[in-house]
């Protein structure tokens, strides 16, 4: 995207080449820039483009609006990035824990082939790799409680919206999520 296609999405701009109408002065006395010709009229002239020497200042109405544009789409991106992050997470564990589950339910409660008891199988080496599998899922659920990956991926883009919200409160500005219907929400969740 272009700079003048960004002035023109952020900043409101007008697209480049068009002439913008001189605003009226405080002075009751004519500008004697107003007489127009033909080569005024195809270029603006800085004093057209730029009426109020104040308007370049942070505190003025135009800047504070162009940065209160910048905070939402900053916060709007980080509140998609967290989503997409905590769906990826929530995905993974849910495999994890099916994992868990399906492997826990073969060594321990599923009945034996022989009618021997539950859990287990006759067979030595499907019964090796089911309790590798089940240690393997439950060393990586360990693992991603240890090396912060819960708290990254599932809890902190949870709690980031009341966070955020408690941070912007000093602004009077508040973080508002719409939700959708619940079934694009289940299916985004999966997604």
């Amino acid at each position: 995207m272009s700079g003048s296609k960004l002035d023109q999405v952020v900043k409101g701009a007008p697209p480049p080449g068009t002439v913008i109408p001189p605003i009226s002065s405080r002075s009751p006395s004519p500008d004697p820039l107003s007489d127009h010709t033909e080569s005024q009229t195809s270029r603006p002239t800085a004093r057209s483009l730029s009426s109020d020497p104040l308007a370049a200042l942070p505190s003025s109405p135009p800047q504070i609006y162009l940065n209160l544009l910048i905070l939402e789409a900053s916060l709007r991106m980080q509140y998609l990035t967290l989503r997409a992050r905590r769906r990826q997470h929530t995905f993974f564990l849910l495999i994890l824990a099916l994992w868990n589950i399906g492997f826990f339910y073969a060594l321990f409660l599923r009945p034996r082939e022989d009618g021997s008891g539950v859990g287990g199988s006759v067979y030595w080496v499907i019964e090796i790799t089911e309790k590798v599998a089940l240690m393997g899922g439950v060393v990586t659920g360990i693992l991603l409680w240890g090396t912060g990956q819960w708290d990254r991926g599932v809890r902190w883009p949870r709690r980031w919206v009341g966070v955020a919200n408690r941070g912007l409160r000093s602004i009077n500005a508040k973080i508002v999520v719409i939700k959708g219907p619940w079934w694009i929400e289940l299916l985004g969740l999966v997604s």
